[in-house]
Formats: C-alpha cells, sequence, structure tokens
C-alpha cells in the first residue's frame, strides 16, 4: 500500500519502470523519509551492535590502497565537501528512482532526498537545500548567490575563442570514461561516453561546473606542453579523476583482421572471440552477438554493453590479449589462444 512507482521521460509522456525482483540488498528496500531520519540520527547516535560509535567511525572511513592512498570509498559512504563543509553521503539510482542522503556532521544537519524520475538530479537537489540551511556557515562563498547570476557574470568574460582551448576527446585511464568537449552556440558541452551534451557552466578562465546525470562535477583545465590541456574531474567535492587528451584513432580492415581470434581469461574461466564482419570488429561471447568494438585511439576499443579494450601487442607485432575495464571490474587480463 502506498508503494512510489518510478519513472522515466520519454517522447509520448512517461514510461512506468516496475520493480519485480525480491533481492533485499542494494535495490530491494521499502523506505521513507521518516524511517532514513532514523537512519540518520544513528550516525550521531548509535544503537546498533554494542551502542558505540565505533561501528560508525568504522563505516565513515575511506579504504586504502596499496599506494597509501584514500581508496575514495568508505563502507557504502563517500567522504566529501561542498563549499568548504564537510560531507558524508551517497546516492542511489535504480530503474527511475533517484536517491540522496547527504550528512553535515559538524554542523549536525542532513538532507534526505527521495524521487521517482529518472531526469531528476536529487544530489543537485540536497545541495541545493543545505545551501539554503546553511548560507552562513560555508566557508567557500564562492558559490553563494543565484547560480543564473554567477553564470551570467562568469560566460560574460570567455569568448569563443577562449572556450575553443579546451575542445577535444579525453579518455581517464583510472575510471575508463570518455568524454568529448566541444563548443555550441557560443556555451562548452561536455559530452560523457553514454550520457547526453551537459553545458558546462565556466567559474573561472579554467574552471567550469558540470552537472552529469546526478553527480556534480568541477572541470579543471591545466596545460601540460607535451600533451596540451589536461582535464582534471573533482565529483561530488570527493575523488579526482585526470583526462588525458587523445586524437581518435581509424584502423584498416587488415589492422582489424589482425586482432581477431579468441582470447581466455582464467579469472572468470571465459572466451571472448572477435571476429572482422562488414561493419567492423564483432564482439561474440558463447556464440552471442555482443556487438561491435568501436576504435577510441591506438589499441583501445570500447563495447557499449561490456567497457573498455586495451590490447596489449607482443614484439611479432600480433595482439598478444587485452585488458578488459567493465565498470566496476577493472584489469581483467584475457590471452589470445
Amino acid at each position: 500500500k502506498d508503494r512510489v512507482f518510478s519513472y522515466s521521460p520519454s517522447p509520448n509522456g512517461f514510461r512506468n519502470l516496475i520493480m519485480r525482483f525480491d533481492l533485499v540488498g542494494s535495490g530491494g528496500l521499502y523506505t521513507n523519509v521518516d524511517d532514513l531520519f532514523l537512519w540518520d540520527q544513528n550516525f550521531y547516535h548509535n544503537k546498533l551492535g554494542k551502542g558505540r560509535q565505533d561501528l560508525i567511525r568504522k563505516m565513515e572511513t575511506d579504504g586504502v590502497l596499496n599506494s597509501g592512498e584514500s581508496a575514495g570509498y568508505a563502507f557504502g559512504l563517500q567522504n566529501g565537501e561542498h563549499r568548504g563543509l564537510k560531507t558524508i553521503g551517497h546516492g542511489g539510482a535504480l530503474a527511475g528512482y533517484r536517491t540522496f542522503h547527504i550528512r553535515y556532521p559538524d554542523q549536525n544537519f542532513s538532507v534526505i532526498v527521495l524521487a521517482n524520475i529518472s531526469s531528476f538530479d536529487s544530489g543537485g537537489k540536497a545541495r541545493e537545500v543545505a545551501e539554503i540551511f546553511l548560507k552562513d556557515e560555508f566557508k567557500d562563498q564562492s558559490g553563494a548567490g543565484d547560480e543564473a547570476d554567477r553564470k551570467d557574470a562568469t560566460e560574460a568574460s570567455l569568448t569563443e575563442s577562449q572556450l575553443k582551448r579546451f575542445t577535444g576527446h579525453y579518455f581517464s585511464p583510472e575510471s575508463g570514461i570518455l568524454v568529448q568537449v566541444t563548443v555550441e552556440a557560443g556555451k562548452l558541452q561536455f559530452h560523457r561516453e553514454g550520457s547526453t551534451k551537459t553545458t558546462m557552466l565556466p567559474l573561472s578562465k579554467d574552471s567550469f561546473r558540470v552537472l552529469d546525470g546526478s553527480l556534480r562535477l568541477l572541470i579543471i583545465f591545466a596545460e601540460k606542453e607535451e600533451s596540451g590541456p589536461v582535464m582534471r574531474a573533482e565529483i561530488d567535492g570527493g575523488p579526482v579523476f585526470e583526462f588525458e587528451p587523445y586524437k581518435p584513432a581509424s584502423y584498416t580492415a587488415e589492422e582489424l583482421s589482425a586482432l581477431t581470434g579468441r582470447y581466455f581469461s582464467q579469472e572468470v574461466n571465459a572466451y571472448y572471440e572477435l571476429k572482422k564482419e562488414r561493419d567492423g570488429l564483432r564482439l561474440y561471447i558463447a556464440d552471442q552477438n555482443i556487438g561491435s568494438l568501436r576504435p577510441v585511439r591506438k589499441s583501445l576499443f570500447i563495447n557499449d554493453k561490456i567497457g573498455l579494450f586495451e590490447f596489449k601487442v607482443a614484439r611479432s607485432g600480433k595482439p598478444s590479449g587485452f585488458i578488459l575495464n567493465a565498470g566496476r571490474v577493472r584489469n581483467l587480463k584475457f590471452v589470445r589462444q
């Protein structure tokens, strides 16, 4: 009773996205704002386990990589910063549901947003609410005020020729994300592979604000003599990814044929087969056509369903295998048979 269904925009109105699985984990939870408020307050006065704050401190501690650097993720929580204030929270997206829970622990202030349409920016809305209530407490006041006013003020100082310096193709080896930056109608556009174009709001001569889905990105460009502008993206005040510029690659039919064959991964005990067909290179798994492999740059291809394929070439000039980056699965090794 009173369950809220989720929706996504469609050309003829809205499409109802109904969930029909019984998993309890990340998606099969039913809740409301009142219940989430009880969950929120438990971070300040823990009643779970032995009732001590040790559990909470553990949940809020980032994982550590072998290098000693933070993994940028705690136990189902993300530590971040919003205009100088510490934040802890997490977003959720499944079907058309878009949710966000963000805490400002030093201010004992939280925002919970529950939405049921896929186009809703729950993370951005949560921060907008915080900007109203915590207006006088933000340490960084550069973002204060109406965003539309800031947009007019900053765009006036950047000409189209200045914006064109940042255009091009960018790739993040760490995240496997591809981005194209263009100029349209005097505005810089951010186009992530698999997503729609988004206008980049200039904040200074080399920094921009981007709303990419439910994520808010701070984009900063830095010049490198050997490669041109490098793009750094800070996600929701948290992890930073560096994007390298690259030139899109093109392959001859002969070069594509050299990549064909069967590849085996011992880690997942699976064979992937690449075939050269009329429209290019195609991926087959268990004799099922998974789609084409489109060239990105030299030795790097993308499949829309699986992810990024980076080929390793032996001294003979023939591929010895490839490394697959499929979202949360990275560096999966396949050897050519």
